[in-house]
């Protein structure tokens, strides 16, 4: 139980994570296209 409350965070982290790179790549390929 103590275990998965320990993870759920982190896969929380993870999510945001990947967003954030989802959108690093979008901005960069948006910049290629432009420039």
């Amino acid at each position: 139980m103590k275990n998965r409350a320990c993870r759920e965070p982190e896969r929380y982290k993870i999510a945001i994570y990947n967003k954030h790179i989802t959108l690093a790549n979008d901005s960069a390929i948006a910049v290629w296209i432009l420039f």
